[in-house]
Parts: C-alpha cells; structure tokens; sequence
C-alpha cells in the first residue's frame, strides 16, 4: 500500500531550496576566485615592482657611469652629490621609463674602484597591501644598480 501523496506544492518548495543551495555555491566559488585574484594581484604586484626597480637601477647606474667616463678628462674627481644629480636626471626622464622611482642620497656614489652605486627606491600599486599595516613594508622597493668607468 502507497503512503499519503505528497501535495505538488511541497515539490515545489523543494524545487525552490535547491536553487538556494546552487546559488550559494556560486556565491562562494566567486567569493573565493576574487580573493585568490586580489592575492595574486598584489604578490604580482610586488614581484614586478622589485624585479623593475632592480633592473632600473643597473641602467642609471650604467647611464652615469657612461656620463662620468665622457667627462673624466684629466682624472678628474666627481663628489657624491654630482652622482646623485646625475641619477636623478636620468630617473626623472620620462624616455628612460623608470616612473615613480625616488633616487636614495645615501647609497648613490662613486667609490674608490671608480664604481658607480645608484640606489632607488618605488612603492609598488597594490589594491589592499598599502592599506594593512604589517604588510604596507613589503610595499616599498629599494635597489642597488652598479658599474665600473673604466
């Protein structure tokens, strides 16, 4: 013997819960593709920013360093503070695409060797990093580009 029939309201109801269930599980894959995107973003972010800023500060430093060997008539001594004017007209450039890079005073030099030491320093563009205070650190790039005048 069949037990009581089931109304077909009662199926629809049941019908309706399981959109609710499909839903909130699309909800929740796309709250979470959205977060692992912001996160690779900002790692991406700061990886490349290091990575550039690096790369920069070798080219300036070969830039000065190209500069000082063209002027060096006669051994001539360049102070400290020409190498860094030298370094910040080449940073400031727009044709050099270093964009948003401060030349650092102190690291950006010319030792004993003859060795050109530029120092630069950029905050990478994150979404959220730059807002969270432990983490704002790893925001902020700073390299060391060298080479010789001989």
């Amino acid at each position: 013997m069949p037990g009581p029939r089931t109304p077909i309201i009662n199926e629809m109801k049941w019908a309706d819960d399981q959109s609710g269930v499909v839903l909130s599980w699309l909800f929740r894959v796309i709250l979470f593709l959205a977060v692992v995107g912001v996160i690779l973003f900002e790692v991406g972010s700061i990886v490349v920013n290091k990575v550039t800023l690096a790369s920069s500060a070798e080219e300036a430093a070969a830039s000065v360093s190209i500069t000082i060997s063209e002027q060096n008539v006669g051994g001539r001594i360049f102070p400290d503070s020409q190498i860094y004017d030298l370094a910040v007209t080449y940073i400031e450039d727009d044709a050099n695409g270093v964009s948003d890079a401060r030349v650092l005073r102190r690291g950006t030099e010319i030792d004993d060797q003859g060795i050109v030491h530029v120092r630069l320093r950029r905050r990478a563009n994150t979404l959220v990093t730059h807002l969270i205070a432990p983490l704002e650190k790893h925001t902020l790039a700073t390299e060391t580009g060298q080479a010789g005048t001989n």
